[in-house]
Order: structure tokens, then sequence, then C-alpha cells
């Protein structure tokens, strides 16, 4: 009997080698915290290549592409998940873009930013409520 190994890796896999969050199903919702009106996004990596993904807004019109361009590894510890840091460059038509830095450890992402050109950062968190089949859903907020 042959075992079909799945060509594409899980979100907790992604994450535990990669360092990001996944395609497909395997997509993460985040928002703001603060005053004011938050912002959500639906972070993806998609099917392939493997070190590309898109960023799509609550209010956006369009997903913005995004590659990894760096992963660094924050702790090692026998036994437990390593702890990554991931860089995602922006690739925007016609222009600098910014970039994303998240942290995670194996499946848990403790932190997302987003760097504009200029330097200015936003702070996300993590939204698992927001999470629906097939992408993020925030009519209920």
């Amino acid at each position: 009997m042959k075992i079909r190994l799945p060509t594409l890796p899980t979100l907790s896999a992604m994450l535990l080698c990669a360092g990001a969050a996944a395609a497909d199903n395997d997509f993460r919702c985040f928002t703001t915290d603060g005053p004011g009106k938050p912002i959500r996004l639906q972070f993806s990596i998609l099917d392939t290549p493997a070190d590309a993904g898109e960023v799509r807004y609550e209010r956006g019109s369009a997903p913005i592409r995004v590659k990894q361009i760096k992963r660094t590894t924050l702790d090692e510890v026998p036994g437990r998940p390593s702890e990554f840091q991931t860089e995602w460059r922006e690739l925007p038509a016609g222009g600098k873009g910014g970039k994303y830095v998240m942290d995670s450890q194996g499946a848990r992402v403790y932190a997302l930013r987003y760097v504009k050109p200029n330097g200015k950062t936003f702070s996300f968190r993590e939204d698992p409520g927001a999470m629906v089949e097939r992408g993020c859903d925030w009519s209920d907020k």
C-alpha cells in the first residue's frame, strides 16, 4: 500500500518550518488594538511559490501580494517548537511597498507589525474569532 504524502504543508508545519501563516484554509485574521477604528487584515501564504503570500484588508479593494524576504530564528529550545521572526515585503505595482514582520512559535502567532516605507508602524494581534471556513469575516464586529 502506498502512502500519499501531502505536497503542501499544513498551517502548523508551515509556521514551525517557515515561521509564517499558510495558504487557502490556512490563513490568519488580525486586528489592531487601541483607540479609533480598528484595522483588520487577513494574511495568507499562496500555494506556489512557497515564499509568496497575500494580505487582504477588510475594506481593501484587492489583495496585496507579499514575498518572504527574511526568516530569523529567535529561540530554539529542545522539545518545543522554535520561535521565528519572518519579514514579508509588499510587491506593489510601480512603487515601494511596506513590510510585514511576524513573530511566531509553532502554530501560534504572537505579533504582526506592518511597517510603512516612511517607518510608521502598525501593530496587530491575532483575531481568531473572525476566522470562518474560507477567510476572515468581520461583519459582526
